[in-house]
């Protein structure tokens, strides 16, 4: 009998421990995986205009899994430079992955134009296009605005379509009365033919305001209201070291259209040196600005990839006999690469 009690409790003590055994297994099933990143650019410049030093932008970000499958999120904050330096939040959102769908839901880009799309540390140059910066939704609050969005890439994603519904008012606010929903889509192909890769699309945007200011387009202290629509085209062609990629954007507000281009080619020399060119042209709705295009010359060695690099990126502009002027010399560090 004794022995009978003995391996009784045995038993109870086994299954203690098996139990508590498979609940550390569940409990490292679904911890989330936790990843943080940040990186700053430092740079020197000279124009016609100034020159000086700057810390032109330091993000910090982190992103995971939840404890639902293909749940994860991610929040972003920004460092930049206004009349005193100011750390903003840029994206805070909820993302979830059931495959061929995704569903995406706060603060974040709307997927408009493939230049956009693409990290500014990960880009050859040291800016992105004017007319990029310029004519993408919500470009006068960093590109953020808050809603929902879903993409749809079935089979091996040689196709995909995002759709998105916005507050239509930008980052970090809250909307009270206004409906001045954006509605954006942005749709693309992936193909090869031969030893060249092709990636083809469009974006679209449709807001109805009812008072905006869009500062890169009309100005500061025009207050526009009516019907913004937004069009955009993009081509990337890669084979091999070479990459190239053009887009064309127009934005239309009301009866008035502002448009651009530009076309932007680099080549891997070797794996620690890049060459970039670029020509650009941007016309706004301002008649004091220089609708000219720029052309760019970009030299980049990387010590560690992207994640420590040196940029020297020089513009230049002509108009009627006058030349304008920019060179940038970059310094630009991850800090947990």
């Amino acid at each position: 009998m004794r022995s009978l009690h003995i391996f009784i409790i045995l038993i109870f003590l086994a299954g203690l421990n098996s139990n508590h055994a498979l609940a550390q297994c569940r409990m490292r099933h679904y911890e989330p995986e936790i990843k943080w990143n940040a990186y700053t650019q430092v740079r020197g410049f000279y124009s016609d205009k100034a020159e000086g030093f700057e810390i032109r932008r330091t993000k910090f970000w982190i992103k995971g899994d939840t404890p639902l499958d293909g749940l994860s999120f991610k929040v972003q904050t920004l460092f930049r430079w206004g009349n005193v330096g100011q750390l903003v939040l840029q994206d805070v959102f909820l993302e979830y992955n059931t495959g061929p769908i995704t569903f995406k839901a706060g603060q974040f880009v709307p997927k408009f134009s493939l230049e956009w799309s693409q990290p500014d540390a990960y880009l050859p140059i040291s800016e992105r296009a004017k007319v990029v910066d310029a004519l993408i939704p919500a470009s006068q609050t960093l590109g953020r605005d808050i809603g929902v969005e879903t993409r749809f890439s079935p089979g091996n994603g040689w196709f995909k379509t995002w759709l998105g519904i916005y507050n239509g008012k930008g980052f970090n606010y809250r909307p009270k009365t206004d409906r001045d929903y954006m509605f954006t889509n942005r749709t693309l192909l992936t193909f090869s033919i031969g030893g060249l890769q092709i990636h083809a699309g469009g974006s679209t945007a449709y807001r109805k305001t009812t008072g905006a200011v869009f500062n890169r387009i009309s100005g500061q202290n025009q207050l526009f209201a009516g019907i913004d629509r937004r069009f955009g085209l993009e081509l990337r062609l890669k084979a091999g070291n070479w990459h190239l990629q053009t887009e064309y954007i127009k934005a239309r507000l009301g009866n008035d259209e502002s448009k651009g281009w530009y076309v932007l080619s680099d080549y891997d020399i070797n794996p620690k040196n890049n060459i970039a060119l670029s020509m650009e042209q941007y016309s706004d709705l301002l008649a004091s600005t220089i609708d000219k295009p720029w052309y760019t010359v970009v030299w980049s060695h990387y010590f560690n990839e992207h994640n420590f690099k040196l940029v020297f990126d020089n513009r230049i502009q002509t108009d009627h006999g006058k030349t304008y002027y920019k060179s940038v010399l970059q310094l630009q560090l991850f800090f947990n690469s």
